[in-house]
This record gives C-alpha cells, sequence and structure tokens, in this order.
C-alpha cells in the first residue's frame, strides 16, 4: 500500500496523528509516536463508567434469561461459546466475537476503501 504523504494512505496516517477528542484535546495515544504529554480521562470524552457499568449489568442479566444448556461461556469474554450436537462431533464448541469498526470506519471513508472495513469482524 502506498503510504506516501500525497497518497490516501498517507493522508489517513496523518490524519491518525492529528486526531482529537470531541472536546479538542490532541490524543496522545498513536501507536508508537506521541505528540504531547496530555492527562484525559474517560469523562473527558463524555464517557460515565459507572453508568456504564450499570448498563452492562442490566444487559448481563437478561442475557443469562436467555440461556440454554449448550451455553459454555460466561457474559464479557472474547466470545461467546456453544456447545453443539457431542454425538456427531468430537468435544465440538462454536465461538462467536463482534468487534466494533469505530476507528477503521473513520479511516475506510478518510482513504474512500471501505471493501476492507469488516473482513476482521468476521475471520476471528
Amino acid at each position: 500500500m502506498d503510504s506516501s504523504p500525497g497518497s490516501k494512505a498517507g493522508a489517513a496516517q496523518t490524519a491518525c496523528y492529528n486526531f482529537s477528542l470531541a472536546n479538542g484535546t490532541p490524543r496522545t495515544n498513536t501507536g508508537r509516536f506521541s505528540l504531547k504529554k496530555a492527562s484525559i480521562t474517560y469523562a473527558d470524552s463524555g464517557v460515565n463508567i459507572d453508568r456504564a457499568d450499570r448498563a452492562k449489568q442490566r444487559i448481563k442479566y437478561l442475557a443469562h434469561r436467555t440461556f440454554t444448556k449448550g451455553v459454555v461461556s460466561e457474559i464479557g469474554g472474547f466470545g461467546g461459546m456453544y456447545a453443539i450436537d457431542k454425538k456427531k462431533f468430537r468435544d465440538p464448541v462454536l465461538v462467536s466475537s463482534v468487534d466494533g469498526v469505530g476507528t477503521k470506519l473513520k479511516l475506510a471513508f478518510m482513504m474512500d476503501l471501505h471493501h476492507t472495513v469488516g473482513g476482521d469482524l468476521v475471520n476471528h
């Protein structure tokens, strides 16, 4: 992939380095590069951790009500695991996971390159 300054990949890379939070605070975590030292909290970006934890507990309660005997994992892990017919297969377990597209989608729009955005969502 061409990541020279004039290319779409180069523009996306530059945008990542110059990315700011919604409140205008420059992002300091850019992988191996650091722009400047700034201390921010989740609350600074609009995240209420207590409220999120309460919401997750409600979801967990509702999800538990749907469990059948095949569910072999708990809420909150990397993926949901479900045991299937042991008469047909030896120790069979299906694993399903989801992943948000957040930054990947933002970069896809910047690069006008959308055919790869969901690839990693189904390739775990």
